[in-house]
């Protein structure tokens, strides 16, 4: 964060559009004409900082993008789904492949209370941080991280669960996921 010495500085440098230097150096104070100086050598390392981080997560949104498109081109979806538009997908890379999970059930929002437990190996239940919701709505599609990936099931090929292996760029498993009751 930038200290209120700084920001006064590139503040009254860009009011008066003078270099920081001549000002200060016309007051006398060469410890002030370095400490702003500083504080702005500080700034523009913290706007390249950012823009580079900024173009980093961009290129990998768009990296995504194009995985996603990739798998998508190259689906049969099984004769009893329905078309792809009409399916909610998350997608998420884990060990060497992506997992593609598509749904038409939106799952409904949570109340403000909503938690989550995990059942211990005792018998005793442990309170976890719960994985994002599936509310994306059919003909969306994400990205997700694989703790937020969706475990879907329904009848009549409501959802679908698919593995596309990164290595061969071809779809390793492909089927409707039907509910284990």
């Amino acid at each position: 964060m930038i200290g209120s010495f700084a920001a006064e500085c590139l503040l009254f440098n860009y009011l008066q559009r003078k270099p920081t230097f001549r000002k200060w150096r016309r007051c006398g104070r060469k410890t002030q004409l370095r400490r702003c100086a500083d504080a702005q050598m500080r700034y523009v390392s913290i706007i390249i900082f950012l823009t580079t981080l900024a173009s980093c997560a961009s290129s990998q949104r768009d990296s995504h993008s194009a995985l996603m498109d990739e798998i998508e081109s190259a689906i049969q979806l099984p004769p009893e789904a329905e078309p792809l538009e009409s399916y909610a997908r998350y997608y998420s890379e884990y060990k060497g492949s992506v997992r593609g999970a598509y749904t038409t059930q939106v799952e409904p929002p949570r109340p403000s209370d909503y938690g989550c437990e995990e059942v211990q190996s005792d018998g005793s239940l442990k309170t976890v941080d719960c994985p994002a919701p599936a509310d994306a709505r059919p003909g969306e599609r994400r990205w997700v991280k694989f703790d937020d990936y969706p475990a879907v099931a329904g009848e009549n090929c409501t959802a679908i669960q698919l593995e596309y292996d990164l290595r061969t760029r071809k779809i390793t498993y492909l089927e409707c996921a039907r509910p284990y009751y």
